[in-house]
């Protein structure tokens, strides 16, 4: 097999990996059927001579067309739970990944980091505060959790990177193991960029229905802060332990470079799920509401 179909094989084996693992406990293979049958629309359309040329770049679009559909099918499974932890763990590989792609010392990026600055100090002082944090919040910082996944994500596969990828990977020295962690990072990122777009109030009144949120832009913002665990807090203890083990390790990286910088940010992205709390649903008031509306 040619070099570059087989390190996006890997990928796309590492997006479908990724998504069987994170709807494993509400598994359908009707829903999961309807997904992969969307994967050949991207690749009907043929060039005038019968070849195409572009069928890297076609498979790509496919595993996008598979992952927003994903999305929407599982959407009860797949729509995140997150708590302080994932929070906490999340800001770190999100920094990591800010000062490793695209920081330079410029006083633009300083106002950056100075704006970004206000909601990780707000993270570490609900991770080791005891108190619980407000609706707002909680609507506050799910949308910066979902933020910052997105911006994880744009920075390692923007569209320039994803092509180089589907067309020269194999020049640019990736393996069949990298291939596949990008492939799992790319799946869980694209799924996040669909319920960020989805909480959008760009549907208009209350008649459109929204196949991801629900019908109405308050109930989006309820299903949001249901999903936001604060039965989970973090002790002072585990806060510095997260920061000085998981934050020790991205920051040796930063500098010795043991690994690479994508493969350290797609870790990043993957490992915190291990501290994700189960996404189905609880009988939270808020969630409970939403889900009788879709």
């Amino acid at each position: 097999m040619n070099e570059e179909y087989r390190l996006i094989a890997f990928f796309a084996l590492g997006c479908l990996v990724q998504a069987v693992l994170l709807v494993r406990n509400h598994w359908s293979w009707g829903r999961f059927l309807v997904c992969f049958m969307v994967c050949p629309f991207a690749l009907w359309q043929e060039s005038e001579s019968g070849r195409d040329y572009n069928l890297p770049v076609r498979l790509f679009v496919s595993l996008c067309l598979f992952t927003g559909v994903f999305a929407a099918a599982f959407r009860d499974a797949l729509f995140p739970r997150v708590n302080e932890k994932v929070l906490l763990a999340y800001t770190l590989t999100f920094w990591y990944a800010f000062f490793s792609f695209v920081f330079s010392p410029t006083p633009l990026w300083y106002c950056v980091m100075s704006a970004m600055a206000l909601p990780t100090l707000g993270i570490l002082f609900l991770a080791v505060s005891d108190r619980k944090p407000s609706f707002a919040f909680k609507l506050f910082f799910y949308i910066w959790y979902l933020l910052m996944v997105v911006f994880m994500g744009l920075l390692q596969f923007s569209y320039s990177y994803m092509l180089s990828f589907f067309t020269g990977a194999a020049a640019r020295g990736e393996t069949p193991a990298s291939a596949a962690l990008a492939g799992m990072a790319f799946c869980y990122i694209a799924i996040h960029f669909t319920y960020l777009i989805g909480i959008l109030p760009i549907n208009g009144g209350r008649g459109n229905d929204d196949p991801f949120m629900g019908r109405d832009w308050h109930e989006r913002v309820n299903r949001m802060t249901g999903r936001f665990n604060d039965n989970s807090q973090l002790s002072v203890l585990q806060t510095f332990s997260l920061v000085l083990v998981f934050g020790g390790f991205l920051a040796g990286n930063y500098f010795y470079k043991f690994i690479s910088a994508a493969t350290a940010v797609n870790l990043g992205i993957l490992l915190p799920l291990l501290l994700m709390p189960d996404a189905e649903r609880e009988e939270h008031p808020a969630v409970v509401a939403a889900g009788k509306v879709l």
